[in-house]
């Protein structure tokens, strides 16, 4: 037990280090590289979480050539290890694929909602399915954290649930997306300035 415990904390204090000096080395990318128009389904339709994450998959499927089924299982392994549901209606399942090459990123609205399990009990409306390789932690980070800097703003949620197709929410998510990366690029520059 010790043994166990001692472990975690050696490999807690070696990860954090690494993980920020990774982020600091890497060119701060943006999410449209990864994120085409043909990635969003306007109204999921599904009734639960696993029927969201088999419709997504089949959207990641269709852009990265992948299978189907193996982009299901290895997303739903990962959902059952932690569940992906955020507060303010918003989810990101995610699972990294060694035969990935670059990351995949697909949308799915919900009208009626599904539930994911929530911190805040709310029922998720916005759900990304976020693919990547194995070896780029730092990537996820990226993307992740571009999601959830996005989709915090209640406007911008807003706007996307009012958004009539597929083409009105790409032309949403894409200013909200560019507008962010230009203010995270900003900082970043401004934070390798002054260190």
């Amino acid at each position: 037990f010790i043994a166990i415990v001692f472990g975690a904390i050696v490999s807690s204090m070696i990860m954090v280090p690494w993980l920020a000096r990774s982020l600091r080395e890497r060119k701060e990318i943006s999410l449209l590289e990864f994120f085409p128009r043909r990635a969003i389904i306007a109204d999921l339709g599904a009734a639960s979480r696993d029927q969201a994450i088999a419709q997504l998959a089949k959207a990641c499927a269709e852009q990265s050539g992948l299978e189907e089924d193996v982009i299901y299982a290895a997303a739903l392994e990962r959902e059952n290890e932690m569940g992906t549901g955020l507060e303010e209606e918003i989810a990101v399942p995610h699972a990294r694929l060694a035969s990935l090459k670059v990351p995949v990123v697909a949308f799915g609205r919900s009208v009626q909602g599904i539930d994911w399990n929530s911190p805040d009990g709310k029922l998720t409306r916005f759900v990304f399915l976020i693919l990547t390789p194995p070896e780029d932690d730092a990537l996820q980070v990226q993307i992740l954290r571009h999601i959830c800097q996005t989709m915090s703003r209640e406007g911008h949620r807003e706007q996307i649930m009012k958004a009539g197709d597929r083409e009105q929410i790409w032309d949403r998510l894409h200013r909200f997306f560019t507008a962010t990366y230009i203010m995270t690029k900003r900082t970043w520059k401004k934070r390798n300035s002054t260190s």
